[in-house]
């Protein structure tokens, strides 16, 4: 019995994390869309990323390590073509975009 409740709390994790993912992406596209930017699903998932790892809610990549980081270097080194193409867009989902206020912040410790 014991091993069923865990096994319905790990699901019911899981279920939140993705609720806040949803969420962090609607943030991300939004972010394109003010500047006008067409970007491809993985630009999306690395903005969602580089918010939820300067957020605390998981840990990136390399890539997204070194853009919280603020190690430019780095994320030249670590990034791929698109994300080369799109590094100012990325840099400024770190700096300047946030969920709204209790959004998604009772998710995060």
């Amino acid at each position: 019995m014991r091993e069923l409740e865990r096994q319905d709390t790990v699901v019911t994790y899981k279920n939140s994390t993705m609720d806040i993912r949803v969420k962090y992406e609607n943030i991300a596209r939004e972010h394109a869309a003010n500047w006008n930017e067409v970007v491809s699903n993985h630009i999306i998932d690395v903005i969602i990323s580089v918010m939820m790892h300067r957020d605390g809610v998981q840990t990136g990549g390399g890539f997204v390590t070194s853009v919280c980081d603020n190690d430019l270097v780095g994320a030249i080194t670590r990034a791929d073509d698109e994300c080369i193409k799109h590094l100012k867009l990325i840099t400024l989902a770190r700096f300047c975009v946030r969920p709204r206020y209790g959004e998604v912040s009772s998710h995060i410790e």
